[in-house]
């Protein structure tokens, strides 16, 4: 199994931009200030909290990226799950899930969200992810859903 490592933005962001949301138009920050259930409203005080940039490499090349932070209470949101074409169908997504999630247990966390495409929730399923919200478009994809994860 390749292994996983934290990276810093610096390092996650060029996968961002150039693979996963190829085309944005907003800028890429460190946090998403989304909230769920309220999506109505933003939450400006993630940014007074430190992101966990994950990678998983094999040899010297990142293969799939992911990344956490804490939303409010003690709930965080994964987001930003990758994985390189080539190296799909092992279930390294699932694996970033997981660790990602460990990440957030150990910081105070009992519950982990997201916004998967509809396409790969499929992955965050079998990472113990639930959907909750129909299909929604968002500015990096036609259908996206609301998913949470209990820790």
């Amino acid at each position: 199994m390749p292994k996983i490592e934290t990276i810093t933005f610096d390092e996650i962001l060029p996968i961002w931009r150039d693979h996963l949301w190829p085309g944005r138009e907003s800028p890429i920050e460190t946090h998403s200030a989304m909230r769920w259930p309220n999506t109505s409203k933003y939450n400006m005080e993630v940014f007074d909290h430190p992101a966990t940039f994950l990678a998983l490499r094999e040899g010297r090349e990142i293969i799939g990226v992911n990344s956490c932070h804490w939303v409010e209470g003690t709930w965080w949101r994964s987001r930003g799950l990758w994985v390189h074409p080539d190296h799909r169908g092992h279930a390294y997504g699932v694996h970033l899930l997981r660790y990602a999630g460990q990440a957030a247990k150990q910081s105070g966390a009992n519950l982990i969200w997201s916004l998967p495409r509809l396409s790969s929730l499929k992955t965050y399923n079998r990472a113990g992810y639930i959907q909750v919200s129909d299909p929604l478009p968002t500015e990096t994809a036609d259908a996206n859903v609301y998913a949470v994860c209990s820790l």
